[in-house]
């Protein structure tokens, strides 16, 4: 027979585990963040940024790491802060967690390329169409070479 003990005991060390994750993949996207941070602070952050996005109801792992991913250039409290109104607009939406997240990239991203310089924008562009291409494609164009 479960136990209530029992399972807040799996759902505790499920947690921890996928914090654990979070941190490695933090370590990897932003190294020197994560080195100034040191483990304690780092691990203090995603927690910080999980009981953040629990507000807006993160449904696993992968939302979460986006949360984070913003809160990492935003800052931990990116969702209150005035300067960004169009945070606050597309958190407020009735969408699922994953496409208000996907839209707030999507925005910031835009900001950053607006404000990057033209070269970097074109950059950014044809990246974006390289990303597009199918594997099968660069199979073929490699083969023929």
């Amino acid at each position: 027979m479960l136990t209530q003990k029992f399972l807040l005991a799996m759902e505790k060390k499920q947690e921890e585990a996928m914090v654990e994750d979070l941190a490695l993949e933090f370590k990897q996207k932003f190294p020197k963040r994560c080195r100034i941070l040191g483990d304690t602070h780092l691990t203090a952050v995603i927690k910080h940024c999980q009981e953040r996005a629990n507000y807006y109801n993160y449904t696993h792992s992968d939302e979460l790491s986006q949360y984070i991913t913003l809160a990492f250039y935003l800052g931990t409290y990116f969702d209150e802060d005035p300067l960004y109104p169009w945070v606050q607009e597309i958190l407020s939406k009735d969408d699922a967690l994953g496409v208000r997240l996907d839209t707030l990239n999507r925005k910031f991203l835009t900001l950053i390329v607006s404000t990057m310089s033209e070269d970097f924008s074109l950059m950014i562009e044809a990246f974006y169409k390289f990303l597009q291409i199918k594997k099968e494609h660069i199979v073929n164009l490699k083969n023929h070479n």
